[in-house]
């Protein structure tokens, strides 16, 4: 008998531990968020719904303060500049534009040379207004799941943005507007899947930007492209076919398409 109260009372114990924790709020004033949440709530909140206007300093208080953050939704925020060393990059003052996902932003700043994604986050869905995601934003952040959707008014995918985060197992969906993708923006995106799509309005793709998503089984390089890096899609092994404009068969390097193979690619 006491045995099965024991494990009853451990398995409570755990349903409490792991129970999801909501909490909707809207910030008038960026760079309040920290000032917003108590102490208990950064340490139990999982599912966070916030709107209003936010800087990098909010997201570094859901980066580093939130230590069980899982799912966040963003849709309706307005993404604020912020100058000043207490943002979500290196130390030192930094500026972040506005209506960009900053620079680290769910990713520490580097140690040892490796970005240490935030591993609890699992979901987000970022603002309808972000018009740039910046460098390393959401690096190996391995926990990150389901579909990647790039807001429709995204331009700018800039370096390492999603870099290492395995744990995307579906497609990627890229913004109609998008004009550059920088190097390695989705390096080890292994897990997903299916026909990328890249609008016309793309003219740049970076080196190592597609390197091994070894999942994603057909590509269309349009005719905008001016420039594409060096194995860009290396180590994309599924892939079936490859159609590429005819104007854009000079700029495409030996090894851009390295580890497919020759005849998949149609010209």
């Amino acid at each position: 008998m006491k045995k099965y109260i024991l494990s009853l009372l451990v398995l409570m114990f755990s349903a409490i531990t792991y129970a999801a924790v909501s909490k909707t709020i809207n910030l008038i004033s960026a760079g309040t968020l920290s000032s917003l949440i108590t102490i208990s709530e950064k340490s139990s909140i999982t599912d966070l719904t916030v709107s209003g206007n936010i800087d990098a300093t909010d997201f570094k208080c859901m980066r580093d303060e939130m230590t069980v953050l899982a799912n966040v939704d963003m849709t309706s925020v307005i993404i604020k500049a912020y100058s000043g060393n207490l943002g979500t990059y290196f130390d030192g003052i930094m500026s972040y534009p506005a209506n960009e996902i900053p620079n680290g932003a769910f990713s520490p700043k580097y140690m040892d040379g490796i970005p240490k994604g935030k591993k609890s986050l699992i979901s987000v869905k970022m603002p309808l207004s972000t018009t740039s995601i910046g460098s390393i934003a959401f690096s190996n952040c391995s926990g990150l799941t389901g579909d990647l959707l790039i807001p429709n008014s995204v331009t700018i995918i800039k370096e390492g943005a999603f870099a290492d985060c395995t744990g995307f197992n579906g497609t990627l969906t890229l913004s109609p507007v998008l004009t550059i993708i920088e190097t390695s923006a989705f390096q080890n995106c292994n897990g997903l899947v299916g026909n990328l799509i890249i609008h016309e309005s793309v003219t740049s793709i970076g080196d190592l930007a597609f390197m091994f998503c070894s999942n994603i089984t057909e590509v269309v390089i349009p005719k905008s492209i001016v420039s594409i890096g060096d194995n860009s899609f290396f180590g994309c092994s599924v892939i079936n076919k490859i159609t590429v404009a005819k104007v854009n068969a000079p700029i495409i390097s030996s090894s851009t398409f390295d580890g497919i193979a020759k005849n998949t690619c149609v010209v």
